[in-house]
């Protein structure tokens, strides 16, 4: 199989459990972190068999936050590979402390919804939307307990002090009655099942963790996963991010990965150089951009017209 420099440069990545002979590490300080910044077709999942298959001794976990990806990166991978979703990982790491519960709550939805907080008790829908939008945001934050500023931006300033700490106070009751494994009021969200994860669940028992498309893992998410006893390898696209901040950073910029080693993944094999350098031209355009330039690594490519194609430039300068 044919790899790109800047593949075989990740596959020779000393990660500690190559080195530690199959001892397993004693605390997250004795693993590695590896961040893989890669642009759209430079072979990511080939990265991942190829490393899978140098860890044929070892156990490794795949995941990621596309379904869909998973379930196609799954099939190519050998079978030292377990592949389960963040949902399975998360429902088998609290099966212990949280079975009960968890069987009880089938139906986990993708955001915790205002309906689902009737329970308790006479406020107003407004309220309730408030404590479901501040609750979703703090279940992808690292922070231990809701805080005001979960809260929508500018709703602390229109609140008075009274009904801004009765609001936080109930968004705490909530996240108590989750913690609780005995309590059934309130269902779970899937973000609220990997807050629960990051907070109580088992470590996972591997020796390399894969996070795909690792662009959009919530701080939760990344906090947990830095507190593992295992080697990482967080791979995704920045420039693909659904939640890009207002910086133009994605989930790959995190503080929580300062001390990541970073490589990036800049060749794509679907295109040649002259379609390779004017997508490098395209994110140029965009005031937030940080990636450096593609390569075309594939079959050369013929561009539209001159005309067309700067026309397109153009039109990436305006709107950016």
């Amino acid at each position: 199989m044919h790899l790109s420099n800047d593949q075989r440069r990740i596959l020779a990545h000393p990660f500690p459990s190559r080195m530690r002979d199959r001892t397993p590490a004693t605390s997250a300080e004795q693993s590695d972190c590896v961040v893989v910044r890669a642009c759209a077709g430079s072979g990511k999942t080939v990265l991942m068999v190829e490393l899978a298959r140098t860890y044929a001794d070892e156990t490794l976990i795949y995941t990621s936050l596309n379904p869909a990806v998973a379930g196609r990166t799954a099939s190519q991978l050998p079978d030292n590979v377990r592949c389960q979703s963040l949902h399975q990982l998360a429902r088998q790491a609290l099966s212990e402390e949280y079975g009960d519960k968890l069987k009880r709550q089938q139906d986990i939805t993708r955001r915790l919804s205002p309906q689902s907080l009737g329970w308790l008790g006479s406020f107003s829908s407004q309220s309730r939307s408030l404590m479901a939008q501040g609750l979703n945001t703090f279940f992808a934050a690292s922070e231990a307990v809701p805080m005001p500023e979960h809260l929508p931006e500018h709703v602390a300033e229109q609140l008075s002090p009274a009904e801004l700490r009765q609001i936080v106070e109930s968004m705490r009751l909530v996240w108590d009655c989750l913690l609780d494994p005995a309590d059934h009021q309130q269902g779970l969200s899937f973000n609220a099942l990997l807050k629960l994860w990051s907070q109580h669940g088992q470590p996972l028992d591997a020796d390399l963790v894969m996070l795909d498309e690792a662009q959009d893992a919530t701080p939760a998410l990344l906090a947990m996963l830095r507190r593992q006893r295992c080697d990482l390898l967080l791979i995704g696209d920045p420039h693909q991010s659904l939640a890009r901040q207002a910086e133009g950073l994605s989930s790959l910029d995190s503080p929580l990965l300062a001390d990541a080693t970073v490589y990036s993944l800049p060749g794509a094999w679907r295109f040649g150089p002259s379609l390779a350098a004017l997508g490098t031209r395209l994110a140029a355009c965009s005031p937030t951009a940080r990636e450096q330039g593609m390569s075309g690594l594939g079959p050369a490519t013929r561009l539209a017209l001159p005309a067309v194609r700067d026309s397109c430039c153009a039109t990436a300068l305006a709107t950016a």
